[in-house]
């Protein structure tokens, strides 16, 4: 019986004892970032940082971002700007949503700079820094959440970079209009462009709105959408182009105004290397982006090539052709002809009638033109 309860006792010690060990390891500690005194210092950017905040608490002075119901645990980061930039501070797949804020000053003297929503479903942060300025910024938790593991990071805001081109290119069949530019990223994303193109006609403001869902890579790559009109027609002449540029992952948002010359064609290219065929009658052939194969055939054409490296042949008829941007060559066939090669080295060949070359900037060369002017 004694060696009965000696057996008990020893495996009533060993029970407790395992009970502490396996409390205390599964016990987690206060974050050494808990006090906006002792926070992280991030000295290099992109920044990422992994920690368990399960016992993280809050001072009883903390600076609020004045959330609604308030925060219940927090860790502070400390950063000092090299460069007058714009950051990005966000939440990179925690265990709960995080409240975020920055503030700017010293730790015992902080003014609010810019908070997350606590209704926000995702923790994104934009703001802009000054160069020499330090910021923290308080990771915090709604209260009653549960929380335990906060993956947080700071980076630049990456940039974009949209432009439209001056003209838009309106199908006579159809009158939808397309309207081309090129975009870039400083990193990959994934955004939405929205383009309004609108034009005052002698009957009213005729306007379209489209919106195309893009993926932006680091090379500068061309787009094209097309719009159509609510009601009316674009004509010819001068139109008004607001595009509208997001990355939602990115809080990232821009906006531009500018103008561009209607163009009206019977057959519209892509952005993409087209091959298009004239008919006899006196078509308007527009390429657009793209190393383009344009035949104008019989007529009296107006061809665009748009830009890239592209090869137009015209027909017998008195046609006019512009290469555009890129190494062109344009073939003038029969006919009294104009060429114009625009930028790059283009080679400009007259053929059988009275042709003008003009080679715009580049080095060009011209065969059988009876006008030439570089």
């Amino acid at each position: 019986m004694a060696a009965g309860r000696r057996i008990g006792q020893v495996g009533a010690a060993v029970a407790w004892l395992l009970v502490v060990v396996l409390g205390s390891a599964a016990h987690a500690d206060v974050p050494a970032n808990d006090a906006r005194a002792h926070a992280t210092v991030i000295d290099q950017l992109p920044y990422s940082d992994a920690l368990d905040v399960a016992e993280a608490t809050v001072e009883s002075n903390e600076p609020s971002c004045s959330w609604y119901g308030g925060h219940q645990r927090s860790v502070w980061y400390r950063f000092t700007a090299t460069s007058d930039t714009r950051l990005v501070a966000s939440d990179e797949g925690s265990s709960f949503t995080p409240l975020l804020g920055v503030f700017e000053g010293s730790a015992s003297a902080m003014s609010v700079i810019a908070c997350t929503s606590t209704y926000s479903e995702r923790a994104v942060l934009a703001f802009d820094v000054s160069k020499g300025e330090t910021y923290y910024i308080n990771v915090a938790s709604k209260p009653a959440e549960a929380t335990s593991s906060l993956m947080f990071a700071l980076r630049r805001q990456p940039t974009i970079e949209s432009a439209v081109d001056d003209q838009a290119w309106k199908r006579l069949s159809n009158g939808r209009t397309a309207v081309t530019g090129t975009l870039r990223c400083s990193i990959p994303l994934a955004v939405q462009l929205q383009v309004q193109l609108s034009q005052k006609t002698p009957s009213g403001t005729v306007y379209a709105r489209t919106t195309a869902y893009l993926d932006c890579a680091e090379q500068r790559a061309p787009w094209v959408i097309n719009v159509s009109p609510h009601r009316g027609s674009f004509g010819k002449g001068s139109a008004s182009v607001a595009l509208t540029s997001w990355a939602p992952s990115e809080s990232l948002h821009s906006t531009s105004t500018t103008s561009a010359s209607v163009v009206e064609c019977t057959q519209v290219g892509t952005v993409g290397d087209d091959e298009m065929v004239g008919t006899s009658d006196s078509d308007r052939l527009c390429g657009l982006y793209g190393a383009d194969l344009i035949r104008a055939r019989g007529g009296d054409h107006v061809v665009y090539g748009g830009p890239g490296p592209d090869q137009i042949y015209l027909g017998g008829g008195a046609d006019i052709a512009y290469g555009g941007d890129g190494r062109d060559v344009i073939r003038g066939e029969g006919g009294d002809d104009r060429l114009y090669g625009g930028d790059h080295a283009d080679l400009l060949i007259g053929g059988r009638g009275t042709d003008r070359c003009s080679g715009g900037e580049g080095r060009d060369r011209f065969k059988t033109c009876e006008a030439r002017k570089q």
